[in-house]
């Protein structure tokens, strides 16, 4: 099965979401509180086989119960028997790449159904597969959904350990068409050997069905201490449907860790998805550590986007994530932004050429708000300010607000402006730090045309041109003093006197005596120590310099409140605060 299509009305946080799924393979990234798990709980209930689904009010989108919960899901690659006209034939729809939904299928139409959901103020939910043809729709039982094999792990992945109705686990357990009726005789014949002793060796389909979920778990990274068999779950009170858990010896799994217990529960569903099973899973790196959730990923990635001569798994994918261990597996092709304003979500899709961008910046992509720094003096720089805003001003940390600086540190700034308007056309608020020495591509008013926020100093100077021209000149000394602490007092003295014209000689070692070496012309020497500072691999040309840069100039901040430095700097923490 795949997802094409999902409409959400009124369910949760989400008012309205109209989203074309693309691909068979979706990772949903996104800050906190976007949506994100509301949207993977839409197509749970929409498609999983439930008959006592229960609603309360906290369920309508701001508890305003005179509007219904709506949720469709349009999907294909269905099941054959659902084709047949006394099935769900005669409500099929027809899917375009291109066009999207026709209500009549076209030819080169992928066939689909649109299955709803819809939820009134009598808080009884109601599943029908609909068209335009038929807008009531025709009723689509939990017997049939569970034929869609769709499985959601996230916290109560340890349902799926069991043998019961619709798990995992019985999904794999060969007893023929009806798993539920099979499995329910074969535990009716347990629990008459439970008088005598629970004899596992004897449920030969669960026995089988265990070892076949032990090679899976053994391909995944899980492994058995003993053997994985059938047993009884002592947790439960009788020998009925989920009364038999999977067990490792004589040790339920649903005791072993957190992180395996997942892993073995993704195991389980790759195997259900060779029959087109699809699977929902939220923060796919929940209790894993890194290196087990990007070969997790990369596995998943792997069956749904095959490229390499083997063919890719029938079923599909959608998980979030919150790790960059986690992102950085995912084709750019692959990954989704999802944003949520006023009850609106929306979700962008991350284009194939922006994978060097994936690579570069997987904790931005998980964030909301970025601020691009030009370079790694830039960059360093913002880290102090935050810093000193946070410890000496009191106020909110970019973490708290939602902030997270980046630069590129292989381009050396020349791509940062690119940067800047893929991020912005992601959806993302983004605001741009940049030296205004050398001309941008793309402009500045075309960056402000798609919503950035350009922050450049004055006068056509670089960073360290503008600090030299607008700190007193107390501040100066200071930040010369750090830039001979960072890169030797040699250095220094070489760079300002080959911009000075003069030999270094001629330059006292203390730069509280410079003025009267340069003939008292104060700016001259000013300019020069901008030119000299940022020249070659500069003074700061590095993040950790660039912070030691701040320190000074902080300092002097309040002292200069009308410079261009000062001005700046307070409109970058202005965008800062801006809806934090």
């Amino acid at each position: 099965m795949r997802i094409y299509h999902l409409q959400v009305q009124h369910f949760r946080g989400i008012e309205h979401l109209d989203w074309k799924v693309r691909g068979n393979l979706v990772c949903l990234v996104g800050p906190g509180d976007s949506t994100k798990s509301t949207v993977l709980d839409a197509i749970e209930l929409a498609l999983l086989p439930r008959w006592n689904q229960s609603f309360d009010d906290t369920d309508f989108y701001a508890t305003d119960t005179s509007k219904p919960i709506s949720i469709t899901v349009t999907v294909g690659d269905l099941p054959k028997k659902f084709m047949d006209e006394e099935e769900f034939g005669l409500e099929l729809r027809g899917w375009s790449e291109t066009d999207g939904l026709h209500d009549e299928p076209l030819e080169g139409d992928t066939p689909v159904l649109s299955i709803r959901l819809i939820v009134d103020d009598s808080l009884e939910p109601k599943w029908t597969v609909i068209n335009d043809r038929r807008p009531d729709g025709r009723a689509i039982s939990y017997k049939d959904r569970d034929r869609l094999s769709v499985a959601r792990l996230g916290a109560s992945f340890d349902w799926h350990l069991t043998w019961r109705r619709g798990s995992l686990l019985s999904r794999i357990t060969d007893v023929g068409a009806d798993k539920a009726e099979g499995i329910a005789l074969i535990l009716a014949d347990a629990a008459r050997a439970a008088h005598d002793g629970f004899e596992p060796g004897k449920l030969t389909a669960l026995a089988d069905a265990a070892k076949k979920a032990q090679k899976l778990a053994q391909e995944i990274g899980v492994s058995a201490s003993k053997q994985y068999q059938p047993h009884l779950d002592f947790q439960s009170v009788n020998v009925s449907l989920g009364g038999v858990s999977l067990h490792d010896g004589a040790i339920p799994l649903r005791k072993v860790g957190l992180g395996s217990r997942r892993l073995l529960s993704v195991a389980l569903q790759r195997e259900v998805a060779k029959s087109g099973g699809f699977t929902l899973i939220d923060e796919v790196e929940s209790g894993l550590e890194p290196h087990r959730v990007g070969r997790l990923v990369h596995l998943l990635c792997k069956d749904l986007t095959s490229t390499d001569g083997e063919a890719a798994r029938i079923g599909g994918s959608i998980m979030t994530t919150h790790s960059p261990a986690a992102l950085v597996e995912v084709p750019a092709a692959n990954i989704s932004i999802v944003r949520s304003k006023d009850g609106k979500t929306d979700i962008f899709d991350v284009e194939p050429g922006m994978q060097d961008m994936v690579r570069k910046f997987p904790e931005a992509m998980l964030g909301s708000r970025i601020l691009v720094c030009e370079g790694k003096t830039e960059l360093g720089f913002v880290r102090g300010l935050d810093e000193y805003w946070s410890s000496r001003k009191n106020l909110h940390c970019f973490a708290h607000q939602g902030v997270i600086p980046v630069t590129d540190l292989t381009g050396g700034g020349t791509n940062s402006p690119s940067h800047a308007v893929k991020f912005s056309c992601l959806g993302y608020a983004v605001a741009f730090l940049v030296d205004s020495d050398v001309p941008l591509k793309p402009t500045v008013a075309e960056m402000e045309a798609k919503g950035i926020r350009v922050l450049q100093w004055a006068d056509g100077l670089s960073i360290e041109e503008r600090i030299f021209a607008d700190l007193p000149w107390s501040g100066v000394i200071e930040v010369v003093d750090a830039a001979m602490q960072e890169k030797g007092r040699d250095q220094i003295l070489h760079g300002l006197a080959a911009e000075l014209g003069v030999p270094v000689p001629d330059l006292a070692a203390d730069p509280r005596q410079w003025p009267d070496r340069a003939s008292g012309d104060e700016a001259k020497l000013r300019v020069a120590l901008g030119k000299a500072a940022k020249k070659g691999s500069g003074w700061f040309k590095r993040i950790d310099y660039g912070e030691a840069l701040a320190q000074p100039v902080t300092r002097w901040l309040d002292s200069i409140p009308s410079s261009n430095l000062a001005k700046t700097i307070n409109e970058l923490r202005t965008w800062v605060d801006q809806n934090g």
